[in-house]
């Protein structure tokens, strides 16, 4: 006789996941929108931007697009004058 396993939904796994992710947030990169009241997370970019005219209006965050904050350097930081060499550090 075989064993019958009872599958949760994937959809409430992931939901499960996802709240116990978000209590490891710590306060201080957590705030919340002072027209809507939504709480952000102060790290995702994409996040804070579009509280910024939120209008009271909730925002799906999954619909976002993710900002990459990340800088690549490109170059030497050195500007070219008449005058000579500027160090722009």
């Amino acid at each position: 006789m075989k064993k019958a396993f009872k599958m949760k939904p994937i959809i409430d796994l992931m939901d499960k996941s996802i709240n116990k992710l978000k209590k490891l947030i710590p306060p201080e990169h957590e705030m919340k929108c002072n027209t809507c009241g939504q709480s952000m997370d102060l790290r995702d970019l994409s996040q804070v931007f579009a509280h910024e005219d939120c209008g009271g209006i909730h925002i799906d965050y999954d619909s976002l697009k993710q900002i990459n904050s990340s800088s690549i350097k490109i170059g030497t930081p050195e500007q070219y004058t008449k005058k000579g060499t500027l160090n722009l550090n």
